[in-house]
C-alpha cells in the first residue's frame, strides 16, 4: 500500500494538470481573406501562414525578408537591387536579378497586385496580417502565381475613436527608424488613415574602393480615406509612397590588383 499511495497521487496530480490545460489552452481563430473571403483559417483548404500584427511587432518586422524567417516555407533574396528581389515558396520562384523578369509568386497589397516583388521589400508599416499562401493560385489570383502567393493586408480607418502610434529604434551602425500611424473618424460615413516610415542606416560592409556597402536610407507613406456611402457599399481611396536609396545586395568579397 505505501508503493500505491504515492503513484495514486501522481496520476491524480496528473489528471488534474491535464484537465485545467485542457480548459486553459484555446486555439485563438484566425480570419484571413486568402481566398477572397473572410474566412476561418482552419476552415479553408489552402495552405497558409497567417502572421498577425501582433506578431509582426514582436518579431520588430520591417519588411518582407524579416516575414520570411517567420515563415518556413518563405524565402527572399536581393543580389543587385531590393527592387529586383526574388521570392520564393517551398524553394520555388523566379530568379529575379532583372526587374524585367516575370515573378513566379505573386505580390499583393490589400488586393493590388504589385507587378514587381521587390516592392514588397518597403517597411512594413501598420500591417494587420501577411499570409502566405502555398502552391499554384492562378483560380484566385491570376497569372504569376503558379509558386504561391504573399499577400500583405494593411489596417484601415477606425470609424470608432482617435487613435495611433509612434515607435523610434536606434541601432549600431547609425541605425535611426521612425515609424506612426494615425486613424480617426471625420463623421460617422468618413474615416482616414496615415501612416509612414522613415529608416537610415550606414553601411556594414566595408568597401576599399569607394563608399561602405548595405546602407539603407528609405521613407514610405500611406494614406487611406474610406466613404461609407450606404449599408451596403463602402469607398476606400489608397494612395502610397515607397523611396528607396540604399548600397544594397553587395557581395562579400575582396578584389585583388
Amino acid at each position: 500500500m505505501l508503493k500505491i499511495k504515492p503513484l495514486a497521487s501522481v496520476l491524480a496530480l496528473a489528471t488534474c494538470s491535464t484537465g485545467v490545460v485542457a480548459q486553459t489552452t484555446v486555439l485563438e481563430e484566425v480570419i484571413v481573406t486568402a481566398t477572397k473571403r473572410a474566412e476561418s483559417l482552419q476552415d479553408i483548404p489552402v495552405t497558409v501562414n497567417a502572421v498577425t500584427a501582433d506578431t509582426l511587432q514582436d518579431a520588430g518586422v520591417v519588411d518582407l525578408a524579416d516575414v520570411a524567417q517567420l515563415v518556413p516555407a518563405l524565402t527572399t533574396t536581393s543580389n543587385l537591387s531590393p527592387f529586383a528581389t526574388a521570392i520564393r515558396i517551398r524553394g520555388i520562384g523566379t530568379s529575379q536579378n532583372s526587374i524585367a523578369l516575370e515573378a513566379s509568386v505573386a505580390f499583393v497589397v490589400d488586393g493590388v497586385y504589385m507587378g514587381r516583388s521587390g516592392l514588397g521589400m518597403s517597411d512594413l508599416t501598420d500591417i494587420e496580417r501577411v499570409e502566405v499562401l502555398q502552391g499554384p493560385q492562378g483560380t484566385l489570383y491570376g497569372k504569376n502565381s503558379n509558386a504561391g502567393v504573399v499577400s500583405v493586408v494593411t489596417s484601415k480607418p477606425n470609424f470608432e475613436e482617435l487613435a495611433g502610434f509612434v515607435e523610434a529604434t536606434v541601432g549600431d551602425y547609425g541605425l535611426q527608424q521612425y515609424t506612426a500611424s494615425v486613424t480617426g473618424p471625420v463623421d460617422d460615413k468618413l474615416a482616414y488613415l496615415l501612416a509612414g516610415s522613415w529608416r537610415d542606416q550606414d553601411g556594414w560592409l566595408k568597401n576599399g574602393t569607394g563608399p561602405d556597402q548595405m546602407s539603407t536610407d528609405d521613407w514610405s507613406l500611406r494614406g487611406k480615406l474610406q466613404w461609407l456611402a450606404t449599408d451596403a457599399l463602402s469607398i476606400l481611396l489608397t494612395a502610397s509612397h515607397v523611396d528607396r536609396d540604399d548600397r544594397c545586395c553587395a557581395a562579400d568579397a575582396r578584389q585583388t590588383d
